[in-house]
């Protein structure tokens, strides 16, 4: 299989079909349960990911009238490694579909929540959102638009297939034609793969492409009623930061401070809080800036680093 990292949605019924017919991608996530009981949400991956610091999330809000409260729709988030100390932050997400006004407003509630929680798992870290958004730009009471300008998002479609520009809120649907063996990449489809990268990582879309042609059955018919889509990306490290692997356990979530932190900065003081257990860290910047995380609990202990000492 040519795909490195492959997102499922609507994967219920035909799960164990799905994964033991695939030999390609050892790393895959273990399902949630059928249509009622769980999300749908799967992924099978070639690449590592950090099994501790994988979550499955439900929207807060979700509508009746397309059915959406009938399944935990919701969305998942993974960290892959690409390379010592550099990761990317892959979510595969359902929003609530329909289009009557509830529907709509679910919907830009789910891509709401969504937002705050890359804004506090996410900093400073690259990022791929992939899925079934049930969203087009064209729709003037969807929200997709916003949703990438709020998280730093490049859409993969609007950038190679549209040369950077989105349509237009409130002009006609691009409507994909699919009853024949191909659908042409200038139709928009509500699955969309948007990307970032970050102080670290530069993360870049180099190609595009609707796979309806290699997804039918031998009499010419969809495998599914959405066409899968697929995205290459290429990616280079910034050599003026360098990160290691991250460390921790699955009682609290990772973070780096990388957008805080200048090139060529230099850690001088290091400071725990501790007792029983370490409850606080923080790192003094040769710029004066602190970078603190953790509570207030135990007793603060600090080291001042000479002119040429670092921390290893």
């Amino acid at each position: 299989a040519p795909y490195d990292i492959v997102h499922a949605q609507e994967d219920f019924n035909y799960h164990a079909y799905l994964y033991a017919a695939d030999t390609a991608h050892p790393y895959r996530t273990a399902t949630s349960g059928g249509a009622g009981i769980g999300s749908g949400l799967n992924t099978l991956s070639k690449i590592a990911y950090d099994e501790d610091d994988f979550e499955r999330v439900g929207w807060n809000t979700c509508t009746y009238g397309s059915g959406d409260c009938l399944t935990p729709k919701g969305f998942t988030f993974m960290r892959e490694r690409l390379s010592e100390g550099v990761y990317v932050d892959f979510y595969n997400l359902h929003t609530n579909a329909g289009t009557n006004a509830d529907d709509l407003a679910a919907r830009a509630d789910n891509l709401s929540q969504l937002t705050d929680f890359i804004a506090t798992h996410s900093a400073g870290n690259a990022v791929v959102v992939m899925g079934d958004t049930n969203t087009r730009y064209t729709r003037t009471g969807d929200t997709i638009a916003e949703f990438a300008a709020a998280n730093g998002l490049t859409d993969a479609w609007v950038k190679l297939i549209r040369g950077g520009s989105a349509p237009a809120k409130g002009s006609d649907a691009l409507v994909c034609d699919q009853t024949g063996t191909t659908v042409p990449n200038t139709c928009e489809v509500v699955d969309k793969i948007l990307y970032r990268g970050s102080k670290l990582v530069s993360l870049n879309a180099t190609s595009y492409n609707n796979e309806h042609s290699k997804f039918l059955t031998d009499d010419g018919l969809m495998l599914s009623d959405h066409d899968p889509l697929t995205a290459s990306f290429t990616w280079s490290r910034n050599t003026a930061f360098q990160l290691s692997d991250q460390f921790g356990g699955p009682h609290g979530d990772y973070y780096n401070d990388i957008d805080s932190v200048p090139a060529a900065a230099r850690a001088t003081t290091i400071a725990l809080r501790a007792g029983s257990r370490v409850d606080q860290m923080s790192v003094t910047l040769s710029n004066g800036t602190t970078l603190t995380h953790g509570g207030t609990g135990g007793t603060a202990s600090s080291l001042t680093l000479a002119s040429g000492e670092y921390v290893t």
